[in-house]
């Protein structure tokens, strides 16, 4: 990409833009509206200079069907019908996302991963990159989302969000990663649990160790792994910096894209 931008890739969790813990699947429109709102402005104030991917989580369109699936055996005629219909209803809910985005006059572009993912034991292996380079090149902003994927061992496995935002990191070389999250960043203990939860501020290769043990995990239904596994993949990407913020903060989605750091748990690996 142009040294000249700055290309971020930004992944909002499932839990912003629906109602995760409901089994009904259930658009939040007060938040995605916001949501909306913040990028466009963003957009428009950094005119061309901004290259933006977008990711969605899937919250009730996906979790709670998933979870449920994943009690059942691998070759399962339910769990193949049930995956089915977790890929119909997370391209509808890329629709609605979509068609929320470009309201605020974001070419939001919806874009199925799993059109050319492959995974191998629920880890992916392979996406086609291509289509979304040139997408940015004239302008578009693609919204990818976590869905289930092809999987050469399993037969078909959850492609997440996160591990989305963790291949195109390696392929595709952004500046930066922001995670929009429901909490502030990285706690010491689940904050959603204890009052007493402590902000970590930054995250990196050397104090990762000391924090570890101590992660919080989601206290919804989560069948792509918890704040620990977020955590530990990001640090990985070595020489990325990555940032965990809180979505449901008004204008938090806008400054960080503006170029703000520290609102939240910065990542640096």
């Amino acid at each position: 990409m142009s040294a000249l931008k700055d290309f971020i890739i930004m992944k909002i969790g499932g839990s912003l833009i629906t109602y995760k813990n409901r089994w009904v699947p259930s658009i939040n429109e007060e938040n995605l509206k916001r949501i909306g709102k913040e990028i466009g402005n963003a957009l428009k104030k950094r005119k061309e200079e901004l290259l933006l991917i977008l990711i969605h989580g899937a919250g009730s369109y996906g979790h709670t069907l998933a979870t449920l699936y994943n009690f059942l055996k691998d070759k399962d005629k339910k769990k193949i019908l049930g995956f089915a219909e977790i890929q119909r209803l997370q391209n509808e809910l890329n629709t609605i996302v979509c068609s929320f985005l470009q309201n605020y006059d974001i070419p939001a572009t919806p874009l199925q991963p799993s059109s050319s993912a492959v995974m191998n034991s629920g880890k992916l292996i392979s996406l086609d990159v291509s289509t979304i380079k040139g997408m940015l090149e004239i302008g578009l902003v693609p919204v990818l989302y976590g869905v289930p994927a092809y999987d050469k061992k399993l037969g078909t496995s959850i492609l997440s969000g996160d591990e989305i935002i963790k291949y195109l990191a390696k392929k595709l070389r952004p500046d930066r990663l922001i995670h929009v999250t429901d909490v502030d960043g990285v706690y010491d203990k689940d904050p959603k649990i204890y009052s007493n939860a402590k902000l970590i501020k930054e995250i990196n290769r050397k104090n990762f160790s000391q924090f570890k043990e101590i992660l919080s995990t989601s206290v919804h239904f989560d069948v792509t792994g918890g704040m620990m596994k977020k955590v530990k993949e990001l640090i990985e990407l070595e020489g990325i910096t990555a940032e965990i913020i809180n979505g449901l903060k008004n204008g938090y989605v806008e400054r960080v894209l503006l170029g703000e750091i520290g609102l939240g748990t910065l990542i640096r690996g």
